[in-house]
């Protein structure tokens, strides 16, 4: 299938200055044939005896102008009451705008502190949890015989002996599994 789908260019009679509708019908036949992808003949060409443009007269009363008049203040009138009304609500808008910004920003700034502080707050969290582990070691080792107990890292160590394997203690569960063994 061809890539070009368009019709071949078809030739245009050139015209005469006669206005019979003999030599329009070429022109009615060209613009019969065209397609979208081309234009209209040059109309400044093809000749024509119009030379005045008709008006329709009007038929009605004349004295409809004031009433006409009296309409239009009226409904100007109303336009304009309608427009400063519309200025107001747009400026009250504008006023809510800037306070919903504001509690925005006081709240997104709260919400920031708020964050803050609860990351200060978990990590003494941990840092008090490592200290009662290591508390709760320490009274068992005196209870249970161990005579070592130290920290590394945050992890709890326990030892019995000097030369004996260091025992890690990362829970609750490894404590009783040593109460269990013993």
């Amino acid at each position: 299938m061809p890539i070009n789908r368009t019709p071949p260019p078809v030739a245009l009679p050139l015209f005469t200055n006669s206005t019979s509708s003999e030599s329009l019908a070429p022109v009615m036949m060209h613009e019969a044939t065209l397609h979208q992808c081309q234009s209209a003949p040059d109309l400044s060409k093809i000749p024509t005896n119009i030379t005045e443009r008709k008006k329709r007269k009007y038929e009605g009363k004349a004295d409809k102008g004031p009433v006409t008049l009296s309409t239009f203040n009226t409904s100007s009138g109303d336009q304009e009451f309608r427009f400063e009304d519309l200025m107001e609500k747009i400026d009250s808008i504008i006023v809510q705008n800037s306070e919903l910004k504001h509690s925005v920003e006081v709240m997104s700034s709260k919400y920031d502190e708020f964050l803050g502080r609860v990351a200060t707050l978990e990590a003494e969290r941990i840092e008090d949890k490592k200290k009662i582990q290591l508390l709760e070691e320490k009274a068992f080792q005196r209870s249970h015989g161990y005579q070592f107990c130290w920290t590394a890292n945050g992890v709890v160590y326990l030892r019995k002996k000097v030369n004996d394997p260091q025992i890690r203690i990362t829970s609750e569960a490894d404590v009783e599994k040593l109460k269990c063994t013993e």
